[in-house]
């Protein structure tokens, strides 16, 4: 990492995330999904920035729909149960980095603000 960025030169002001919020978009869930159109990174899952996990999230996530394409090389229909196939091959990658980065910020004991699952809770 450290060779990949010694000489590297900031292109611009340094800016703070403002949202650290974690979401996960369930799209499995959705029935009439638009044919050939597919959500990967941040459009599926957004993790809080401070944990780091967004991008290799993404890049795994690049990966998997890459060796699903590939496997379908040659077939009559490349997209025919695409969607269906992406999502339900992400979704460990997901849930494993959901349960290393969400799931800690609840165990906090006095955490400031509300949160979705505090008012799903009641709490």
């Amino acid at each position: 990492m450290y060779d990949a960025l010694k000489d590297a030169q900031r292109l611009d002001s340094i800016h703070r995330f403002s949202s650290t919020e974690n979401s996960w978009q369930h799209f499995k869930r959705v029935t009439d999904f638009p044919r050939g159109l597919l959500p990967i990174g941040d459009a599926i899952c957004r993790f809080n920035p401070i944990y780091g996990q967004g991008m290799t999230v993404t890049a795994r996530e690049a990966c998997i729909l890459k060796d699903l394409l590939t496997k379908r090389t040659g077939a009559k229909d490349r997209l025919a149960g695409l969607r269906q196939a992406f999502l339900s091959a992400i979704q460990p990658l997901i849930a494993d980095a959901w349960s290393h980065s969400a799931i800690p910020d609840f165990a906090h004991p006095h955490p400031r603000g509300e949160t979705r699952m505090a008012k799903k809770l009641n709490l």
